[in-house]
């Protein structure tokens, strides 16, 4: 418990000067830094024994222990950042592991509620009878996307996929007729994902949108839009959740696809 909850916990109980040294510890933690014992009394309106018999009740030696804890607690409030999912840089590890459980169980509920399931099951249509796939993303996607590409190949899709950028527009160039087109965005990117979907297209080919579920996206001239959910994409673990997603969508699709696989073949497997 950091001298702040301490403060906060013992309050109600305190003396009228104490309670004065406590409402200043917690408005300015941070001019404690800089104040002698004295100083502090004159600024809280006590006097100077009261500071020391203060920082003695909070359970330290006298007033420079007192202000050293309060410095070390303010550093680490400063930097006790959220990393996203409400887990923050000073967590400890094991409620680390409850929270992301709770953060991905609640990402996982939010993407199955934003997905229609006829819009899986054209997916699941259009990827069975396309002449190839090909997937496209941003360079943050790609393990996301390359995994999905692996098990289209293990139930005989011919898939392509690239990490190169240029090789991408390749691939974007050489859609025709019954190809289907992957777009998968990272990000609240739905300028890149209606261009791929308008290139495919024109090319006859058809197009799977997986996006941010979001008014921008919600109009994508995607034949299929398929939705994940994601946090403020400046959070450290913003990405982790939104790949979590993305990878839920698209195992419900690979699920359909294997259904689909063992009713035609009799026997198939996606490890």
């Amino acid at each position: 418990m950091s001298v702040f909850d301490s403060l906060r916990r013992l309050r109600p109980e305190l003396s009228a000067s104490h309670a004065k040294l406590a409402a200043f510890t917690l408005d300015r933690p941070a001019a404690l830094r800089d104040l002698s014992s004295q100083a502090l009394a004159e600024a809280a309106g006590v006097g100077q024994s009261s500071v020391v018999k203060f920082a003695q009740k909070l359970g330290f030696a006298g007033y420079p222990a007192f202000r050293q804890a309060v410095t070390d607690a303010l550093a680490q409030t400063v930097n006790d950042v959220s990393l996203g999912a409400d887990i923050r840089a000073f967590d400890a590890l094991p409620p680390v592991g409850d929270k992301w459980l709770t953060a991905c169980t609640q990402a996982l509920n939010a993407t199955h509620q934003a997905n229609s399931p006829v819009a899986l099951e054209r997916a699941v249509v259009l990827l069975k009878g396309a002449r190839q796939v090909v997937l496209v993303s941003p360079g943050a996607c790609l393990p996301v996307i390359n995994d999905f590409a692996r098990h289209l190949q293990r139930v005989g899709i011919i898939t392509q996929t690239s990490a190169d950028t240029y090789q991408q527009q390749h691939l974007l160039a050489g859609l025709g007729e019954g190809d289907v087109l992957v777009a998968v965005s990272d990000a609240d990117d739905a300028e890149n994902v209606r261009q791929w979907c308008s290139q495919a297209h024109t090319a006859g080919a058809q197009c799977v949108s997986l996006t941010l579920n979001n008014a921008q996206t919600a109009t994508l001239p995607a034949d299929v839009k398929l939705f994940c959910v994601g946090e403020e994409p400046a959070l450290p673990l913003a990405p982790l959740l939104l790949h979590t997603s993305q990878q839920f969508v698209l195992q419900w699709v690979l699920a359909g696809l294997a259904q689909a696989s063992v009713n035609r073949a009799g026997s198939t497997g996606l490890a």
